[in-house]
């Protein structure tokens, strides 16, 4: 088996660079040449690929993949959005929307300083920001590319259980939310767990080269944290700047059927959306023990 998933990852250039050969770019607004194609502005095909991956694993039910597979092609459409950052800041935004699924995904492509630390933060390739649906757009400003289906189907299948996770060094980072979790007096956590009770043991989610968040499930306290960062997650740089920002969720407390019950809130999670996560968590994700913050000869 590993013999083959070795042989499998060797044809993968091949097959990335065959997968950019099924899609067509269109001009939707002159009918002249053909409009430059969405894998440029993402600096390669192997970046589109994964923002569909990132989607079958973290957004995608049946009924998005179903009408899919009775299709050969799809179309999509992109734009790239102006910036509204601070002077200095060369950061870019992408928007796609794929009207078959009615969904809509912001990118992001981070390139900014931050003087007073001595930090550039610069990303080679676009991030998921933003995931919604919603109903057909306007045309207007936007450029159609023509996506051939039955190759990137066959990627998504392949691809549905491969497994990338954080340097070990960054459950250091993941231990200190860990600890401000407990200490924090709006919350039940001690009643639940010792708060002297490490190290803990954790499920940590697979990473994604094009996801700008980190799930991590805590199941004896029952909580789970998201860590995001516009810096690459699994540079541990990224987390030493405290450039990774964290929230914890509650899963007795913060979980909803819609977030339409708390138009607005951003402290909740809906039913589905915690399901997903835990999937993620326990069946894709890795087991880690974590020290308490300080290492090991700081435990009680």
């Amino acid at each position: 088996m590993r013999s083959w998933f070795r042989s499998a990852r060797a044809l993968l250039p091949g097959l990335l660079f065959g997968l950019a050969t099924v899609g067509t770019a269109m001009d939707s607004r002159s009918g002249g040449p053909p409009a430059m194609k969405p894998l440029d502005w993402l600096a390669g095909e192997r970046t589109l690929y994964e923002v569909f991956q990132y989607l079958y694993r973290w957004y995608w039910d049946e009924v998005d993949v179903r009408p899919l597979k009775a299709r050969e092609e799809m179309r999509l459409w992109w734009r790239e959005v102006a910036s509204t950052a601070d002077r200095g800041d060369r950061s870019r935004f992408l928007e796609l929307y794929i009207p078959a699924l009615r969904t809509e995904v912001v990118l992001k492509k981070a390139d900014y300083e931050i003087p007073e630390l001595g930090l550039r933060i610069r990303n080679e390739h676009f991030h998921v920001l933003e995931v919604h649906r919603r109903g057909p757009i306007e045309e207007g400003d936007w450029s159609a590319y023509r996506l051939h289906l039955g190759a990137l189907m066959d990627y998504l299948l392949w691809k549905r259980s491969h497994r990338e996770y954080p340097d070990a060094i960054i459950s250091t980072y993941m231990a200190e939310a860990v600890a401000e979790a407990l200490a924090d007096p709006t919350r039940d956590l001690r009643s639940r767990v010792d708060p002297e009770d490490f190290p803990v043991e954790v499920h940590v989610a697979p990473l994604s080269p094009v996801g700008n968040d980190l799930w991590v499930y805590w199941e004896e306290a029952e909580v789970v944290f998201r860590f995001e960062s516009d810096a690459d997650l699994s540079n541990p740089v990224a987390w030493e700047s405290h450039r990774v920002h964290f929230q914890t969720y509650d899963l007795r407390h913060q979980v909803l059927v819609s977030l339409a019950e708390v138009p607005g809130s951003n402290a909740f999670l809906t039913r589905d959306r915690a399901g997903r996560i835990l999937y993620n968590c326990v069946v894709l994700g890795q087991w880690r023990e974590l020290d308490p913050p300080g290492g090991r000869e700081s435990a009680p």
